[in-house]
């Protein structure tokens, strides 16, 4: 076994390269360790071999593809989750490929493993009706339905992710003109994104009511009634719950609404009050623009379809087929010769 060998280079992986040179977040280490835990895991049922006696060698291509194949059909994990995992693999062998030239025909074959693809993620947002249902949901004669409705406006309005609220302190907070709020998205980025003036208020109410405006700036924003952080499931409750309230009353989406929902749901507004693709890019903490192009397609999308049902009351069914014009016929047959 060499000197410097699997698990020295795992270990600077996560010591060195991931938290002190890409800065990554608790989140994204977490998710790399669980990887490599259940990628030793499968190797050592594979080959008998205890897992302090693996070696770099060990983790050949087919390897990999065996345990990515081993993920979909014994454990039964979606295709996102097998990229997620393969991302991952990636990640350490481009890092090693750059630590040690010795390995670098080993990490090119392992980085040709390809990530495979599957149906897009249908985006789902609320019309302005059904989020309005929801927003009138709690009851804000308790002191619960008022941080209720405080926690669910910030949401909507700030377009953050569940993690970002999650995390909220005070201190990233600001209420002096223009009142804004301070997220830590993915990557550690940090971006600063206004609060709207019905937003602020309903937050600085809330605040006070609890008193913690005086606990400090690390002081969490959100928590549960035995005053522990509200987690990402207790946020995903809240949202349910008065989803669940709102369509006893009338319509509501035949989806489920979450957290992420209300996301969506600011990008579209965004997007449909003219504001500019990049605006909104910086707004929700994009890394790419290519990202946020996936409103103005659904967008499009809506408009489309509502313009089909317009123009198909106008437009006569008995529309001649184009196969039917012996020109067009000719000319595509001749096109290229």
């Amino acid at each position: 076994m060499q000197s410097k060998d699997l698990s020295f280079f795992i270990m600077r992986f996560f010591t060195h390269h991931l938290t002190e040179q890409r800065n990554a977040s608790p989140n994204t280490v977490k998710a790399y360790r669980n990887t490599f835990i259940l990628l030793f895991t499968f190797m050592s049922e594979q080959n008998g071999k205890r897992m302090d006696k693996l070696t770099i060698s060990d983790l050949s291509k087919d390897t990999i593809s065996a345990f990515l194949n081993w993920l979909e059909e014994y454990r039964k994990n979606a295709i996102t989750t097998r990229n997620q995992r393969l991302a991952a693999i990636h990640a350490f062998f481009n890092y090693l490929q750059a630590e040690n030239v010795d390995f670098m025909l080993q990490c090119k074959q392992i980085l040709s493993l390809p990530f495979k693809k599957h149906p897009r993620t249908l985006v789902h947002h609320l019309e302005e009706n059904e989020l309005k249902a929801i927003l009138q949901a709690p009851d804000t004669s308790t002191s619960g339905g008022r941080r209720d409705l405080a926690l669910l406006c910030l949401l909507y309005d700030t377009g953050a992710r569940v993690q970002e609220i999650k995390d909220l302190m005070i201190g990233d907070i600001r209420f002096d003109s223009p009142a804004i709020v301070r997220l830590n998205g993915k990557g550690r980025k940090i971006r600063a994104v206004p609060l709207m003036s019905r937003t602020a208020t309903l937050l600085k109410n809330y605040l006070d009511e609890y008193n913690l405006l005086s606990g400090g700036s690390e002081q969490v924003v959100f928590f549960n009634k035995q005053r522990q952080k509200l987690t990402r499931n207790g946020i995903a409750y809240i949202i349910d719950k008065y989803a669940r309230q709102a369509s006893v009353q009338g319509d509501m989406p035949n989806f489920k609404v979450t957290p992420h929902v209300f996301r969506h749901t600011k990008a579209m507004h965004l997007l449909q009050s003219d504001v500019n693709m990049f605006y909104i890019r910086d707004f929700l903490g994009h890394v790419d623009v290519s990202t946020t192009e996936i409103y103005a397609r659904l967008d499009s999308e809506k408009k489309r379809t509502v313009l089909e049902k317009i123009t198909g009351r106008t437009i006569p069914d008995d529309i001649p087929a184009w196969q039917e014009n012996p020109t067009l016929l000719v000319w595509l047959k001749n096109l290229g010769k």
